[in-house]
């Protein structure tokens, strides 16, 4: 008997499924009415499965997995791709007569929660279970480039502020980038970019370093398309990827400084500075999503807590970022990667 773990990315629900050689009492009343198990003369051999392709470049928005199988019956089965060897996994549960691109549809994601990232050149297995047989079907499929995040600019509609290997020279001395400035190279990510940010606080301080992007007077920030982010910041979401170790002795954050009201630039000291806290205290590679209209403003008076407490994301001119430790002469590190807005709601991976 074999036990699988499925969580949406959203994390309204966490299923236990049991699959196999179902031949133990009470698996129907685990799995709940709905499942259905396969008659008893069952073979995949039987059944023609037919992929999409055996090959996929991901970096193509248009590039999707998917497969065709007739069961002739309703039963319920699972689908399970996963990385030969980055060990990243996607999987997709079914009570079907029939598989297709309506319901196994794949762009190169990974299930939630995170611990590695599908990479690019490694092989594919393919595995599809049935309820109520031990036959199981295998294939094997190839990605000749693994998904990049930020070229789906059809669905992230935000600004994109992806920490890659070119720009590591615009931040401090304490930001590294790529998998050469890595002590850990074997840290899970995608498409071989991140951000290490590591250093110790001065004896009398907590603060370790900082990087920015924009400019007090702008312009503000923009979607990828060019245009404005959305006024309505009940409608704009800043998601960010963070590897977590489990130490919570480093905090790191984001204070998106914004041109309140009639204001052609923002100011520090008479403008909002929207605030973000994020404490690394989980373990492995986590996607972290937060409602604009939900962050706090910041309460230091001369750091943009002076403003009119009015969200205004449409008029965004500087993120600012810091790393800082929980107490002076403290050690910090954090590493994150892919920082973006989406609009009307989170990022969704399961819908690649």
């Amino acid at each position: 008997m074999k036990t699988k773990m499925l969580n949406n990315v959203l994390g309204y629900s966490l299923i236990s499924l049991l699959l196999g050689a179902l031949g133990c009492s009470g698996e129907e009343e685990i799995l709940g009415t709905g499942v259905k198990p396969v008659s008893s003369d069952f073979k995949w051999e039987n059944h023609e499965v037919q992929l999409a392709a055996k090959s996929f470049d991901f970096t193509d928005i248009s590039t999707a997995f998917h497969l065709d199988v007739d069961f002739g019956e309703e039963i319920t089965s699972v689908l399970t791709i996963e990385g030969l060897e980055s060990k990243a996994q996607k999987q997709f549960v079914n009570t079907a007569s029939q598989l297709t691109s309506s319901n196994t549809t794949w762009k190169g994601g990974q299930d939630e929660p995170v611990s590695t990232f599908f990479k690019e050149g490694e092989k594919v297995v393919v595995k599809l279970e049935a309820y109520g047989t031990s036959d199981v079907y295998y294939d094997t499929i190839v990605i000749e480039k693994a998904q990049a995040f930020a070229d789906i600019s059809t669905d992230m509609k935000g600004a994109n502020l992806n920490f890659d290997p070119g720009s590591a020279s615009t931040f401090t001395w304490w930001i590294k980038a790529g998998v050469g400035d890595l002590e850990d190279s074997s840290l899970p990510k995608i498409d071989d970019q991140y951000l290490v940010m590591e250093g110790t606080a001065p004896s009398n301080s907590v603060y370790v370093g900082g990087a920015s992007y924009g400019g007090w007077n702008g312009p503000y920030i923009k979607q990828m398309n060019g245009d404005p982010l959305s006024s309505d910041p009940s409608q704009l979401y800043f998601n960010i990827y963070v590897y977590g170790t489990g130490d919570t002795d480093s905090e790191l954050y984001f204070n998106f400084y914004e041109a309140d009201g009639d204001h052609v630039g923002s100011n520090a000291k008479t403008d909002d500075a929207v605030q973000l806290k994020i404490v690394p205290s989980h373990k492995g590679w986590k996607l972290l999503s937060y409602k604009y209209s939900d962050l706090p403003f910041s309460t230091y008076a001369p750091g943009g807590g002076s403003g009119n407490k009015i969200h205004e994301p449409h008029k965004i001119a500087l993120i600012d970022i810091a790393l800082q430790a929980t107490s002076q002469g403290g050690s910090a590190k954090v590493v994150v990667d892919y920082p973006f807005f989406t609009i009307n709601q989170p990022f969704d991976p399961s819908r690649y």
